[in-house]
């Protein structure tokens, strides 16, 4: 007899990287979940501050708790890899950091999954940032909804996520490996790959992850060697998707010329102009100018910006 979902192992992975005022409150929200059999790996990146010290403090009170230290600051693709090949779970939950969840979310996801059978479920999640939160979430009847549909609803961004909104089944990332370099967009790779992996995935609707925004990320930085790694590692999920459905090729603009738009902001924001992949960039927005500036949910400036490109 196939073994209850509710009693499988369940690992939970954590990413640390200088993370001393936010881990402690991020491993207490773990630690206590109603959910048990649950491993907690949690792999530090060669952080300079006081997390590993603190990190090892909870290891000595709770078993559950496996630290993978001495990395000489691999970055979140390979941290995430490692995390993913060291898990003994029959199932995956990443959780950054700084953010910390529910004490029932393992629990509802856990639920989600074994109901619905599927290989990988999302979850409606909160966001906060300078003390105020909001609930991101998207219009669903059902508890299943078709990968396609839901691929609809990231290009339109009418739902976005990264990795720490969603539990999987560790056999769908059989002959996957997270892209290294890149340290913006290595999640929506991965969830991409999910979705044209997979016919269907579950929704859990309940509010169980809070996702705490960081000024300091590097998506808000100037240009630098990673978004280089950033853009070709875009080129790649649209090629992918592109083949799988043709269909959404209005959406894939739409969606990606923001991420490439992006870019060229942040070329702006410290001078640093890479003249191969920016030719590309302006190449791309002149060749669909007319879908762009049509496109739903484009920033106002974006579509500005495109209009004087074009």
């Amino acid at each position: 007899m196939e073994e209850n979902l509710l009693e499988c192992l369940i690992s939970v992975i954590i990413p640390v990287y200088n993370s001393e005022k936010y881990i402690a409150k991020c491993l207490e929200s773990v630690i206590n979940q109603s959910y048990h059999n649950i491993e907690i790996l949690l792999i530090d990146d060669g952080s300079k501050d006081l997390s590993l010290s603190i990190i090892d403090y909870y290891a000595k009170m709770d078993d559950r708790i496996r630290i993978i230290s001495n990395l000489e600051n691999k970055g979140i693709s390979y941290v995430r890899q490692l995390g993913l090949n060291l898990s003994k779970g029959k199932y995956i939950i990443y959780i950054d950091s700084d953010d910390y969840v529910e004490e029932d979310m393992v629990e509802n996801m856990v639920e989600v999954m074994q109901e619905s059978l599927c290989k990988a479920a999302c979850s409606f999640f909160m966001i906060e940032d300078n003390k105020e939160q909001k609930m991101v979430s998207f219009d669903i009847k059902e508890d299943i909804i078709a990968t396609k549909d839901l691929l609809y609803k990231y290009l339109l961004r009418e739902f976005r996520g990264g990795l720490w909104c969603w539990i999987f089944d560790k056999k769908v990332f059989d002959n996957f490996m997270f892209p290294e370099g890149c340290a913006i967009a290595e999640d929506l790779y991965a969830i991409i790959h999910v979705l044209l992996s997979c016919d269907y995935v579950a929704v859990c609707k309940t509010i169980g992850y809070h996702y705490v925004q960081n000024s300091s990320s590097i998506s808000r930085s100037g240009f630098t060697e990673r978004h280089i790694n950033y853009y070709f590692l875009l080129q790649d999920i649209k090629t992918r998707i592109k083949e799988r459905y043709p269909e959404l090729k209005r959406e894939i603009i739409w969606s990606f010329s923001i991420n490439e738009m992006s870019i060229i902001s942040a070329m702006c924001k410290n001078n640093n102009f890479n003249k191969n992949i920016c030719d590309k960039i302006v190449q791309n927005i002149r060749e669909n100018l007319g879908t762009i500036i049509l496109g739903k949910r484009m920033p106002l400036l974006y579509k500005m910006s495109a209009i004087v490109i074009g």
